[in-house]
């Protein structure tokens, strides 16, 4: 008879006991046949060994409640993201598809794990707090991870360009990879943020690079937002031009902005492309959960910059934080050198064909965007208040 053991769960010491008992009363019945016992032992052993099979498929039950509790235990270790998810991103990174939703986790609210490891805003800021930098694609992210270490000389967790993943420090920059699911895997494995040489770490996925932290290292989350039709219209200017890319494709370069904003080629774009990132929905149909998760985040956990008032929000970044700059004119000489505020792509007029369908296509975050930009109105000389100087990890002069 075979008795089923969930993987990964020892057999219990009561079922190894059970399992004899089994055998023997099975020999049992096979020498009663053969010596002709009387019939009243052959119905003992029979109500025996139907006792037997129900105290199996007890300890059969018992043992995947321990199977289940050790699944349960690996989500609270950060082991979550699963190897499909990793797979899936190499391919991704190598022109194919993007990640798939991890059955392990289904975000609910703010304070399900992993979100729960970064502080609300209005939290005070303790020593050992980490920033988290959620990089919007095509929003200044270079440049604001630039100003980190060039203006504020935050120690800068990210792969250097060029470079192998190595631990250590590159020009204030901690070599490590937080871009993709298998370099955050292996920067919890390997304790990055406990570490405690970092202030800052980057990364486009918000649950996964939430993971990172932990109950004595909490994240601060810091976020700048642009409009979702401006992101679109740069995501279709780079690929075309970006032959550097492992995903870059020879026939984007003579699509145009209507091909682009009609396709639903997922290695080229992605539609509501923050609301599903902070949702973690990243196929599926966009539910009101997901956009309520999304809000929920934005509102309670993110401060939050708008592109096209850069400088302001840098400043705000700086003192929310309680920053030191190397140069008080340091933020707006990076600004006017960078021209941040001018698109070398122009703009598109929002009466065009091309900006309706990129706008519908784009619509529930539109909607996100509104409700960031009036939280961003909303974050106040309240929050500035008493705001203790950051707990440098490095002394850079």
């Amino acid at each position: 008879m075979l008795v089923f053991v969930a993987p990964h769960v020892h057999i219990l010491p009561q079922s190894k006991l059970l399992l004899k008992l089994m055998v023997s009363v099975k020999r049992l019945k096979w020498e009663n046949k053969r010596i002709h016992v009387s019939k009243s032992v052959a119905v003992v052993t029979s109500f025996l060994f139907v006792i037997l099979i129900f105290m199996l498929a007890n300890l059969r039950e018992q043992q995947m409640d321990l199977y289940h509790a050790a699944l349960k235990n690996n989500v609270k270790k950060n082991d979550w993201i699963s190897q499909e998810d990793i797979l899936q991103d190499k391919k991704q990174h190598s022109g194919g598809d993007q990640t798939t939703n991890d059955p392990n986790y289904q975000p609910r609210g703010v304070l399900d794990y992993p979100i729960s490891l970064l502080r609300n805003i209005t939290e005070p800021i303790h020593p050992t707090d980490v920033i988290f930098y959620w990089h919007i694609p095509k929003a200044a992210g270079t440049s604001i991870k630039s100003l980190f270490t060039t203006c504020y000389k935050l120690a800068r967790a990210d792969q250097y360009p060029d470079r192998a993943e190595s631990y250590s420090f590159i020009h204030n920059v901690y070599n490590v990879d937080t871009s993709t699911l298998p370099g955050i895997a292996r920067a919890k494995k390997k304790g990055l943020i406990q570490r405690d040489v970092i202030d800052v770490v980057a990364s486009s996925y918000l649950h996964e690079g939430a993971a990172l932290f932990t109950d004595e290292h909490h994240g601060r989350v810091f976020v700048m937002m642009r409009h979702p039709v401006d992101v679109a219209v740069s995501l279709f200017h780079y690929p075309a031009s970006a032959v550097w890319e492992r995903t870059y494709k020879e026939e984007w370069q003579n699509m145009t902005l209507m091909e682009y904003a009609l396709s639903t080629d997922p290695e080229l774009r992605i539609d509501n492309w923050m609301t599903r990132y902070l949702s973690r929905n990243i196929h599926n149909e966009i539910t009101k959960d997901d956009i309520r998760l999304a809000k929920d985040i934005i509102r309670f956990k993110c401060l939050i910059g708008m592109v096209d008032e850069f400088e302001d929000s840098m400043n705000m970044f700086q003192s929310f934080f309680g920053l030191n700059v190397i140069d008080s004119d340091c933020v707006h000489n990076f600004i006017s050198h960078n021209k941040l505020n001018s698109n070398k792509h122009g703009l598109i007029d929002p009466k065009s064909a091309e900006y309706k369908v990129i706008a519908k296509n784009s619509a529930i975050d539109i909607e996100l965007y509104e409700f960031a930009r009036n939280q961003y109105q909303l974050q106040d000389e309240k929050l500035l208040k008493n705001r203790k100087s950051w707990n440098y990890r490095q002394n850079w002069h």
